[in-house]
């Protein structure tokens, strides 16, 4: 009986953690979903990763995502339903790498969709020389507008009249809409009549327009 020993040395490479989130926003209104990337850079697996968020002016749910492999990625969703036109979000992954607890943080500002109007059931009448005008200032938004107020534009053969040259509406939540009544002055042929509507979201002044074709 004969043995025969050898002797091998195998240099390894020391563990190296490096863990990155990236996000990104989808949807539409109030209720997004914030996907997130997570890329293991490292050399070792990041295990019993647990994907959270927390903002103040959004609700948004965690995942258990399990292992991610080194020089991989992967990937979850998660729901956000905002509470506000915009929201500050921080993601933050939990996990163990080499048995050591470890956690990475992102942030990111996810937002609502802007109020922004569209004119419906726009309609018109001829009495006593003037243009009646009505319809409605339809926000097709989710967020609130304030301050709104809709008028006719002077051009050409046209120009706004009393009782209603500009009509104040106020606010108009978002996918809502309120009625309005304008007055407008013709001479000669005319066939399209600009329309304006101003408003105000979280104070920032906006307008918006359409044609009313006559």
């Amino acid at each position: 009986e004969r043995t025969v020993s050898q002797t091998q040395t195998t240099e390894t490479e020391p563990a190296r953690d490096s863990f990155v989130l990236e996000t990104s926003q989808s949807g539409t209104g109030s209720e997004n979903t914030l996907t997130v990337k997570m890329i293991n850079q490292g050399n070792t697996p990041a295990e019993d990763v647990v994907i959270t968020a927390r903002s103040e002016n959004a609700t948004i749910s965690q995942t258990i995502v399990g292992s991610v492999q080194p020089s991989s990625t992967e990937r979850v969703q998660l729901d956000a339903t905002l509470s506000a036109p915009s929201a500050d979000v921080v993601v933050t992954a939990e996990y163990e790498s080499g048995s050591v607890k470890k956690s990475v943080s992102t942030r990111k500002t996810i937002r609502a969709t802007p109020a922004t109007f569209e004119l419906t059931g726009l309609d018109t009448a001829r009495e006593n020389g003037l243009l009646q005008i009505t319809g409605s200032t339809s926000n097709v938004g989710t967020t609130t507008a304030q301050s709104v107020i809709i008028r006719v534009l002077p051009g050409e053969n046209i120009e706004p009249a009393p009782p209603n040259k500009d009509f104040f509406i106020g606010e108009v939540p978002g996918s809502d809409f309120s009625s309005f009544d304008l007055t407008a002055r013709t001479s000669g042929n005319v066939s399209e009549v600009p329309l304006e509507v101003s408003y105000l979201v979280d104070g920032e002044f906006l307008l918006s327009g359409d044609t009313l074709f006559v």
